[in-house]
Formats: C-alpha cells, structure tokens, sequence
C-alpha cells in the first residue's frame, strides 16, 4: 500500500510539473507575441510620423508658391484731406445728397473705385460702395448708402459696371415730378406717370435687363423714388393692383404704354358704357332664370 501511494504522489508531481512547464511556456509564447505586437506598432508610429512630416514640409512648399504666384493686392488709396460734404438741405433726402456730392467729385469717385479694381473686373461692388463713402469724408447711415446703390443698380445684380458708374456721375438728375395735391395719392400718382409717360417708360426699358418686356412689382416701386416720388409703400400697392388686373405679379410694356397714354381708361374700373352692357345682360340673364323657373 505505501508503495502504491508512493507511486500514485511521483504521478501527481510530474503532471504538476508537466502543467506547470505548459503554463510556463504559454506565457513566454505570449509574452513574446506581444513583444512583437509593440514592435510592429512601433514602426507603424514611424512611419506615419515620416509621413506627416512628409506632408506638412509638401503644404509648406506648396502655400509658399501661391504666395509667390499670387499678384500683390493694391491697397484702397487713403482718404483725401478734402473731404466731400452734403448740402444740408431737410428737404433733400440724404441719399439724393450723396448722389449729388458724388457727381460734383466725380473723378475723384471714379479713380478711388479704379484703385481699388485689383481683379480688373471693372466692377463695383455692394462693398466696394460702402466702403467708398467714408474714404470719401462722409458720414452717411448705411441704410441712405444701400438706397443710392439699389437706386444706381438697375438691374439689382449686386454690382456696378464702371462704365455704367461713370456715365450716372456725368449725367445731372432729371428734373422731378411733383404730385397735383389734388385727389387720393393713388389717382395722383397715376396722373402724374401719365403726364410724363415718356420719361416713364424710358426709365423702365433701361432697367429690362432680359429684354423680356415686363415690370415687376419690385421695380414699380423701385421706380417711384428713382422718378422723385415720396410716396407710401401702400399707396404704390394699390396703384399697381389697379393696373394689374390679372394678378399676374407684373406689368407688359405694350400694356403700360396703353395706360400712360393721355385718355386711357383706369385699369380695374370698366368704362361706363361696358359697365351699362354689362348690367342689361344681367337682367336678361336674370329675367330668363325666373320665366324658366315658372315654366317648371
């Protein structure tokens, strides 16, 4: 018995060692595949660091031939000592003041805006504008500056041509039209496009950019501050919607020049004769329905 026990502990000792020698093994195998994980990692950091360097040393290059390549931008010229001023008057608005200032120095205006013209697009921008009126000396509200330069960009692209710019400050304004003070807003301001068709639709075929004939609502209104009317945006409306009978949202050509000839009908009232055809069809169709009515 105490030899079989004997045997039975060598046993148990070598499986002991046999698993501990397994154990021992399997972690030195681990050890060392992870010794090689770090070892791969390592080089992969290097090389994407080399990469890196690689890649900012090619932006570098790259950001100093652009600058190289790039033409030098022109600095805006510095305000004149001899600053422009505004004539005062209450009774002008201050964007009509501006325009007037501007005309008065018009070759001063024009060669600030070529200096300023880096690109050589010849063109002004809605920046560009803004920027132009306190290097000139005046103080003016951004509001009055954006209500010259839409009143000045017909075509409300955004930008003035240069030449277009030059031949609005050698071209004095037009004499304005005055309301007769007599009868609603709507039917004097009416009278008055009337009185003055030519100017009229002269201003509105320079502004048709498209050629396509018609006015829209937005340079209906744009028209009446630009034709020297101080008139409610309201009042505007109203005559617009009478002559736009068909709710289409503008006006033809061929149709305002019908409109603005002395003696046309007003838009949206139907002349008296056609208003009396109008009611005697109606008592006809009217008497018809009731014997109609009497024979069923």
């Amino acid at each position: 018995a105490v030899s079989h026990s004997g045997k039975q502990q060598s046993e148990s000792e070598a499986l002991l060692r046999r698993l501990l020698d397994e154990q021992r093994q399997s972690s030195i195998k681990e050890q060392a595949s992870q010794q090689k994980a770090l070892a791969d990692m390592g080089e992969e950091l290097k090389k994407a660091r080399a990469e890196l360097l690689t890649l900012h040393q090619e932006l570098s290059a790259a950001k100093a031939a652009l600058k190289l390549a790039a033409p030098k931008e022109k600095k805006p010229a510095p305000p004149s000592k001899n600053k422009l001023t505004l004539s005062g008057d209450p009774n002008v608005p201050v964007p009509e003041q501006v325009a007037e200032a501007l005309r008065s120095n018009a070759s001063r205006v024009l060669d600030l805006f070529r200096s300023w013209d880096a690109n050589g697009d010849g063109e002004i921008s809605r920046k560009e504008f803004h920027k132009s009126i306190p290097a000139l000396g005046l103080d003016v509200a951004k509001s009055d500056i954006d209500a010259l330069f839409e009143q000045w960009d017909s075509d409300g692209g955004g930008s003035l041509a240069y030449k277009e710019l030059r031949k609005i400050l050698n071209t004095r304004p037009a004499k304005k039209m005055a309301l007769s003070g007599e009868g609603s807003i709507v039917d004097q301001l009416s009278d008055a496009l009337k009185s003055n068709a030519s100017r009229v639709f002269a201003l509105f075929q320079s502004w048709d950019q498209d050629g396509d004939g018609e006015i829209s609502r937005k340079e209906f209104h744009r028209a009446m501050p630009a034709l020297g009317f101080d008139v409610p945006k309201a009042d505007i409306d109203a005559l617009f919607n009478r002559w736009d009978t068909d709710g289409g949202g503008s006006l033809a050509y061929r149709e305002l020049k019908k409109l603005l000839t002395p003696g046309a009908p007003k838009r949206g009232n139907a002349p008296n004769g056609l208003k009396k055809v109008g009611n005697a069809m109606a008592a006809v169709s009217g008497m018809t329905a009731t014997d109609n009515s009497k024979s069923h």
